[in-house]
């Protein structure tokens, strides 16, 4: 399957991009989910200074635990009380 790497390599910040052809979506995802089981085990993150975005999102809870995020929805209430910033994102 082709795929890109590239990233900030000095500080082990690397983008992995995976470009299957339609019949390798699923393979493409499998691979994709084993690389993010394997970094969350060595403590890294699936995301930085980009953002987690929508596409990583399943990752988020896991990456960062239940008393994380709840934290992180008590801020977004403080500074968004009436929920109107980023609608339909996790916060």
């Amino acid at each position: 399957m082709p795929y890109v790497m590239f990233g900030h390599i000095g500080d082990n910040h690397l983008h992995i991009n995976l470009l299957p052809d339609s019949e390798q979506k699923e393979r493409a995802q499998e691979i994709y989910d084993a690389l993010v089981e394997k970094i969350l085990n060595w403590g890294g993150t699936v995301s930085a200074e980009h953002g987690i975005g929508k596409l990583k999102r399943k990752y988020y809870h896991r990456m960062v635990g239940p008393r994380a995020l709840e934290d992180l929805r008590t801020l977004k209430r403080l500074f968004d009380p009436g929920g109107l910033l980023g609608q339909g994102n996790l916060l």
